[in-house]
């Protein structure tokens, strides 16, 4: 069983729980980000080839790319800056399509797709462009994994924690339960465990009769 894993956004807040469990799963991983290396330091990170590239420019990481069998995209934002042409089309859809363009005839043994369960308020187009690269992976030829988790809490984010607690508080009172309803707090750390566990199975080829598999 081959088990080279890329992740695009390796470093990042759900990227690193990825890639820590795969590491565990004993992986080899590649991370592409535009911060390469995190900046704090632990064990498992000397395991992994972080590498730091324009994940926009192609040339800077399409080597990389077409070294791994699994290909994760893990790269999300919460919040737009147009100036800085950080939108949630470019991060959650035209990113998803420039990967799988650059994969050219190459087919992953699987993509796994970071979604969303539901939209966050006033942060208009978060929900819809993740749909958008749904529907986009949906008529690839290769298998897919989406998954979408609810509100992700960690140490690695600051706050949601706290953040997570206060809503499954909330959750318990009557008069507000039906605004929370739809919110489930999720460790990252359990969502990364689901992903590699996942990623496992297809490889073994336990999936061979479905193509796309979905997780909420």
């Amino acid at each position: 069983m081959n088990k080279r894993l890329v992740v695009f956004g390796g470093s990042g807040f759900v990227g690193q729980s990825i890639v820590n469990q795969a590491v565990r799963k004993n992986f080899q991983v590649i991370s592409i980000s535009r911060g390469g290396r995190p900046k704090q330091y632990d064990s498992w990170m000397d395991q992994v080839k972080w590498v730091a590239a324009d994940v926009f420019e192609p040339a800077e990481w399409q080597d990389q790319l077409m070294s791994g069998d699994v290909v994760v995209d893990a790269i999300g934002i919460l919040t737009e800056s147009k100036a800085k042409k950080q939108t949630y089309q470019n991060y959650h859809y035209e990113l998803v399509r420039l990967v799988v363009e650059q994969l050219n005839q190459k087919t992953p043994s699987l993509f796994v797709y970071i979604s969303a369960a539901h939209g966050l308020p006033f942060f208009k187009g978060y929900l819809y462009w993740k749909k958008q690269a749904e529907d986009f992976l949906a008529m690839q030829s290769f298998p897919v994994s989406i998954f979408r988790p609810s509100l992700l809490y960690g140490t690695g984010r600051k706050y949601s924690r706290t953040m997570a607690k206060a809503i499954k508080g909330l959750k318990k009172l009557p008069f507000l339960r039906a605004f929370f309803v739809v919110i489930q707090p999720t460790s990252v750390d359990l969502l990364a465990k689901n992903i590699v566990e996942t990623i496992e199975e297809s490889l073994e080829g336990k999936d061979d009769a479905k193509r796309e598999t979905s997780h909420s």
